[in-house]
């Protein structure tokens, strides 16, 4: 079977097919998704915590959330606190080492922590010292691996560091990098109240080659008021230049009514679909032509880089922090409205500081919600992150796999495809149910028919295009 992503061609979805299955629906870094988590019992999240001490031998994620933005971005979707006040992060990190060692003791220093990565808000409003007792307290808390095939990353917003920061940060042991640039349009930059220049961005991927950071990625989004085909090109040309060895390029989510700083951007408008579909479409063209190969729906790299290895050898994996080649394993949140996720179990620390902190203060986790998972969810699972991997399910595997019928696991589900097979976004056979380079833009959509927790006409999800 050749790669579904190797097949793309440069066949835009017409006008008719965007209105028709332009649905508001998740991005499925996990199933089930977050917004189907609900209050649990408290014994529940210790049980499942509890799960993850009986596989010693397997290896361990965590994800850490550092809130703290000194500026406001206001696109943003994020869970944020803006301030300037530093001294916030050590009373953050104070009830960080609480967390830490409650988990230590009940889950133990037994597994290998192979992934571990920093998000936010801005982990690098942290500053030097407050970075470094960071990674101390995680390596007193947590067995931290020192291979070199560990994953080790950090979302960096280029405004807030420089040359020494990078060095500290590749000295504590992190070896990928993630900058958030988003456009490199000057009035786009300061609609978003996110400006910066782009001999600063080119500097600091420089300096973090010549570091070793073994993977350096640029973040962007497409579909930001004030964008437009030229100006995208112009932005485009800049980052093939810098030449990253991965970029991100995601869909701009538009949802001022959950997400009040987008409310600054009403007045701006943003590009309607038709305009983010042809802004997608360009980038593709660019970048491919350029060197780079398509992984998923959002994400590029150059062909020498591991994950376009993986994909090619069908290993490729989708989690929180977006695709990876490490195995799926269970992933330890850390940090206000962080995630975590076992086989078994999706839960959530609570989403306001104080909240979190008033949990720790009482010696209790702050977990809040979750969702447990049944065998049906496993199965829907893996159909659904072959979809967002490959764009394409192997039937015949998942039936050899699970024991099941494929055909009567998904009755409902295939029912719903079939306008989808019959607009040309699908096909399928006894062996295959693979998309068409059309249907490629629907993928979100298509993997919410097998989502049987998600209402189609929902609206708390962004529109796919």
């Amino acid at each position: 079977m050749i790669n579904a992503l190797d097949t793309f061609t440069d066949s835009l979805p017409n006008t008719d097919l965007i209105a028709k299955y332009n649905q508001s629906c998740p991005r499925y870094t996990s199933y089930p998704t977050a917004n189907v988590m609900k209050p649990l019992e408290p014994w529940v999240y210790s049980a499942a915590l509890l799960s993850v001490k009986e596989k010693p031998f397997e290896p361990l994620s965590l994800y850490l959330h550092i809130p703290f933005c000194a500026d406001i971005c206001y696109f943003c979707g994020c869970n944020k606190v803006v301030t300037k006040n530093r001294k916030e992060a050590d009373k953050y990190l104070d009830y960080l080492a609480k967390e830490m060692a409650m988990l230590e003791n009940l889950i133990k220093k037994r597994r290998t922590v192979n992934q571990l990565h920093l998000g936010g808000g801005t982990p690098t409003f942290l500053n030097d010292g407050q970075l470094t007792r960071l990674m101390t307290l995680l390596a007193q808390h947590f067995k931290l691996s020192k291979d070199e095939t560990r994953e080790f990353s950090i979302e960096v917003d280029p405004r807030t560091v420089n040359a020494s920061t990078l060095a500290l940060l590749k000295g504590l042991g992190f070896n990928r990098i993630s900058f958030g640039v988003q456009d490199f349009d000057s009035k786009v930059q300061k609609a978003m109240n996110r400006e910066h220049r782009l001999e600063d961005i080119e500097q600091l991927v420089a300096q973090a080659r010549l570091l070793g950071f073994t993977s350096i990625n640029l973040d962007f989004l497409y579909g930001l008021p004030l964008q437009s085909v030229a100006s995208f090109a112009r932005t485009l040309s800049a980052l093939i230049k810098i030449k990253p060895d991965r970029i991100a390029l995601y869909h701009y989510a538009h949802l001022p009514e959950r997400f009040k700083s987008q409310r600054a951007l009403d007045r701006l408008g943003v590009p309607d679909s038709q305009l983010k579909l042809t802004l997608y479409q360009q980038a593709i063209d660019n970048l491919t032509e350029s060197g780079y190969r398509m992984i998923g729906m959002d994400h590029f790299v150059l062909e020498d880089d591991e994950l376009y290895s993986a994909l090619q050898h069908k290993k490729l994996q989708r989690n929180f922090q977006g695709y990876s080649v490490k195995k799926a394993c269970d992933l330890i949140g850390l940090g206000v409205s962080a995630i975590s996720q076992t086989d078994s179990m999706l839960f959530q620390n609570a989403k306001s500081l104080d909240d979190y902190y008033q949990a720790l203060d009482s010696s209790t986790f702050s977990y809040d919600k979750g969702c447990l998972s049944n065998e049906t969810d496993t199965q829907t699972r893996s159909v659904i992150m072959q979809l967002m991997t490959t764009f394409q399910v192997n039937i015949q595997a998942f039936e050899s796999t699970y024991g099941v019928s494929f055909k009567q696991t998904f009755a409902r589900a295939l029912s719903a495809l079939t306008p989808y097979i019959k607009d040309g976004l699908v096909e399928i056979n006894k062996t295959w149910l693979q998309l068409t380079p059309k249907g490629y833009y629907f993928v979100r959509q298509i993997a919410a028919q097998f989502d049987s927790y998600h209402n189609n006409n929902s609206t708390e999800f962004s529109k796919a295009i």
